[in-house]
Order: structure tokens, then sequence, then C-alpha cells
């Protein structure tokens, strides 16, 4: 999976994910990766709406990232590309994924142009 943060239309930040399944569908896993910690892998649950899997939900995920910030005292950040060259590095946000999403559609080429400075 990929995950991007845009700003209007410039991307400012893309982070790739490993993502798997076992036995067809059903139980699929991603792997996150970490800036400042271990990576985090938990189990994605597909939620269903009128016959499609639009939504997906990481409680695994999101509950590994609280440990962090609770028993590490830090703040947990994905591990990123940036290609917004307007957003020093001081200045860079944390990222986190949501507990839960609703999926985009498959990867773009919208975001094959920029180039990505770190």
């Amino acid at each position: 999976m990929i995950f991007e943060g845009w700003n209007g239309t410039t991307m400012q930040w893309k982070a790739t994910t490993d993502y798997g399944c076992s036995n067809g569908i059903s139980a699929c896993y991603i792997t996150v990766p970490m800036a400042r910690a271990d990576d985090i892998t938990g189990q994605v649950l597909y939620i269903e709406e009128n016959g499609q899997y639009p939504y997906l939900a990481m409680p695994e995920v999101w509950h590994q990232v609280a440990w962090i910030q609770v028993h590490q005292m830090s703040e947990p950040s994905v591990k990123a590309g940036w290609f917004d060259p307007a957003i020093s590095r001081e200045d860079r946000p944390m990222i986190k994924i949501p507990p839960h999403m609703k999926a985009a559609g498959c990867v773009s080429e919208r975001g094959k142009a920029n180039e990505q400075i770190d």
C-alpha cells in the first residue's frame, strides 16, 4: 500500500508499506516502516458497504503506535520520502497512518513527475 500526503496539487510525502495476504484474501497484513522505531505489522480488515469493500481498518497498527507513544515517550512517525522542497527538514510534520480509511483506488501516475528530495 502507498500512502501520500498532498497540499493542493503538490505531493509533500509518500510512504510505501509492505502488504500481503495469506490464502488469497482470508487474512491480509500491512507492515509500516517507522522513522524512529521498529516497523509495525498488523492485520488489515475490510469493511463492506453495498457489496463492495471500500473501507480499510488497521486497529493493530493503531494500537502499536499508541503503545510507542505511551511506553517509549516518543512520537512515532511513518518513514516517508519527501517531495516538497518548501518544507524544511525541521518543519516536517509527524506522519501517522489513520486507524481506518476509505481506499482512494489503485496507484496513479500523478506522483510520477515529482522528484523525491530524501
